[in-house]
């Protein structure tokens, strides 16, 4: 039975959903990328080459500027190609946020007609979202880590204490038990020292 109602549609994982992670993503460092965040980072470096290839190619139209500056375009091109093999080869939250901020402002550098002003603002726009997105996973993972570090030395002192605690109450059971075997016994206690008194002699007979 689902957990919502007929009405009401049930919103799939958003970007900023890491969702269920398996035990392989588990074991991996806060730093690492996992889930679907490697695929948000492939759309956000398509755009950039979108963005790269229309400062290339749209160089008419209202304020366009007279001499295109095709060279700086290039490299937004490239810039847009080394986000995707950031993601590619490192897998790092923090490398890739920071290359993609780079390369986002890279390609809004180029001077541009005023259409494209409003596609330069979102080509910054995305990428700072996605980082600022990687950038609070980490910090969550990290410090998700130092609890549980935290959590199992506490447990492992707990541990130890309860077995010192069985140690040092070992001998005052072996004490209360010898103590019990004492009152059973009768008469004196077999020792080294203990020598038993001599027996009388019968006195003899006066007539």
């Amino acid at each position: 039975m689902s957990g919502f109602s007929s009405d009401e549609p049930d919103p799939g994982p958003g970007p900023a959903d890491e969702g269920p992670q398996s035990d392989d993503e588990a074991n991996l460092k806060p730093s690492a990328m996992r889930g679907t965040e490697p695929m948000y980072g492939y759309l956000v470096a398509a755009e950039l080459l979108v963005v790269a290839i229309l400062n290339l190619t749209d160089t008419h139209g209202a304020g366009a500027p007279a001499h295109p500056e095709k060279l700086l375009s290039a490299v937004g091109i490239l810039a847009a190609v080394a986000v995707a093999a950031t993601i590619r080869f490192t897998r790092h939250r923090m490398v890739v946020g920071f290359v993609t901020i780079a390369a986002a402002f890279v390609v809004s550098l180029p001077k541009v007609p005023r259409s494209l002003n409003v596609v330069h603002v979102i080509t910054i726009a995305i990428p700072l979202i996605y980082a600022f997105i990687l950038t609070q996973r980490q910090n969550k993972a990290r410090m998700a880590e130092i609890k549980q570090a935290r959590a199992g030395g506490s447990s492992e002192g707990r541990t130890g204490g309860k077995a010192a605690g069985g140690r040092s109450a070992s001998p005052a059971s072996r004490r209360e038990r010898r103590r019990h075997g004492g009152e059973q016994q009768t008469g004196p206690k077999a020792s080294n020292r203990y020598t038993p008194p001599k027996p009388k002699r019968p006195q003899r007979p006066t007539h």
